[in-house]
């Protein structure tokens, strides 16, 4: 597969102590140490819990709403999530950040792009030396494609902290989408120099070798990654794109559907089984899943390429051509 992962959105879920010795409250701040308690412990339900009774005990209780929406992030309850980090910002404003970052996580997760850039922009003015909150607002540039931006950002992250994985293997990321495999290559060992348990990073750098056309060596790397994240649906697809290519096709449909059988939204797994498709001559099942593909993400690299010219082989000549005028306006070089 072509595409790198998406880029990694740093996520601080930050759990609040809450020191203030407040008389009028003390059966609130004992709800809430329990309900921070069980938030360590992965005991999310009870979490939740806990967090409710503190919160019916103070409704102005800020940290209380930043904790409990930090467990409703961990189990994926979005919009519960912002809400809570939403109220807590109505209630503390500026004095609480890490609401506005944590938010900025949620908001990423909902694709509002740009209001997640503004709870970024907002928690700079609070954390200008943190590396990590440089590294998630480059993400957001990315996912919004404004890369200069993303570049920027990433390098300042480095510049913060030269030990910050993640900042290396996003500016790998983005050498990557600009054909700078040289640069990439780079970045993405430096990475693995950092912390040789990087499973992202030996993905991606195999998706590298893979460019370069180095099929056998780029399998390597990719196993190394499924060896550390058995369960990635994006590294086993990244594994059936490089089969496909090497012409193991039965072995890369296997893993192509194992990979949608954790994933079934994963447009990368869709568009590498198209391409397995277009080479077993099965070319109405290709255009099927290169749209499926196109549907899920329209940011999956040279996604109008493929489906175009599957479209001029099954004789569809004016979708291919206005297929092909969005691949050259996007720039794919397929």
């Amino acid at each position: 597969m072509k595409k790198i992962l998406p880029t990694i959105f740093i996520a601080i879920l930050t759990a609040v102590f809450f020191n203030a010795c407040r008389s009028d409250d003390d059966e609130a701040l004992r709800f809430f140490l329990r309900g921070k308690t069980s938030l360590e412990s992965y005991d999310y339900k009870e979490a939740i819990r806990f967090f409710d009774e503190a919160i019916k005990k103070d409704s102005l209780f800020a940290k209380a709403y930043i904790n409990r929406g930090v467990t409703y992030e961990q189990i994926k309850d979005y919009e519960h999530a912002f809400a809570d980090y939403s109220k807590a910002i109505a209630i503390a404003g500026d004095s609480l950040p890490e609401a506005y970052y944590n938010r900025s996580n949620v908001l990423f997760e909902l694709q509002r792009y740009e209001e997640s850039l503004a709870d970024l922009n907002k928690t700079l003015m609070s954390y200008q030396d943190s590396a990590n909150v440089y590294v998630s607002r480059g993400t957001v540039y990315s996912k919004i494609q404004k890369f200069p931006e993303a570049m920027a950002d990433f390098q300042k992250s480095t510049n913060l902290n030269p030990k910050n994985v993640d900042a290396w293997i996003n500016l790998g990321v983005i050498a990557y989408q600009q054909k700078n495999l040289v640069q990439a290559k780079e970045y993405f060992n430096k990475a693995i120099t950092l912390d040789a348990n990087q499973d992202f990073a030996l993905n991606n750098l195999g998706l590298v070798l893979a460019e370069q056309g180095n099929f056998n060596e780029a399998i390597n790397y990719i196993d190394k990654a499924i060896a550390k994240n058995l369960y990635n649906p994006y590294y086993i697809s990244n594994k059936g794109y490089i089969l496909t290519q090497l012409n193991k096709l039965e072995d890369a449909e296997e893993l192509l559907q194992k990979s949608l059988s954790y994933d079934d939204k994963n447009g990368f797994a869709y568009r590498n089984l198209g391409i397995l498709n277009t080479k077993k001559g099965e070319i109405t099942k290709a255009i099927s899943n290169f749209e499926k593909s196109l549907a899920l993400d329209s940011t999956v690299t040279n996604i109008y390429s493929y489906l175009a010219d599957a479209y001029q082989q099954n004789q569809q000549t004016e979708r291919a051509c206005q297929t092909w005028k969005i691949a050259q306006q996007k720039g794919e070089n397929l």
